[in-house]
């Protein structure tokens, strides 16, 4: 890749914007048709996860019941296509809060990365992520 980008058909973004929407209420799997047969998924935590759509729902969905409650907020989203690329990348940041079953709150802010291959299916996502500072 190089640093020749143009912007990407905004579609994308909300598409990944009701994504993170479908994590918050445990529906990941609303969106199944947006995705590709398989997907690859370098999650924040160092775990890489490539396998069949229906396999990474699965995990996803096991992943999120953990939590009570998750509640996502966005700060940007866009949409990018790289020249001589068939592919749109959707960059978003944003910040999660989650409620554990025994009522304790974590937030994390996010950085994702989700690859549209040709076919306009999420192929990719890289996912980055870091604890809010303490203020004193």
């Amino acid at each position: 890749y190089s640093s020749d980008f143009t912007i990407g058909d905004s579609k994308y973004a909300q598409l990944v914007s009701e994504l993170w929407k479908d994590y918050d209420d445990n529906a990941f799997d609303r969106h199944a048709d947006a995705f590709a047969d398989s997907v690859t998924m370098d999650l924040a935590g160092g775990t890489t996860m490539s396998a069949p759509r229906d396999s990474i729902f699965s995990a996803i969905k096991k992943y999120r019941s953990s939590f009570k409650t998750a509640v996502s907020s966005v700060e940007v989203v866009t949409a990018l296509k790289p020249k001589g690329k068939d592919e749109t990348w959707v960059c978003i940041w944003g910040k999660e809060v989650d409620t554990h079953d025994n009522n304790k709150m974590d937030s994390v802010y996010l950085n994702e990365n989700w690859m549209f291959n040709k076919d306009g299916k999420v192929a990719y996502m890289s996912q980055y992520q870091a604890k809010p500072p303490v203020r004193k």
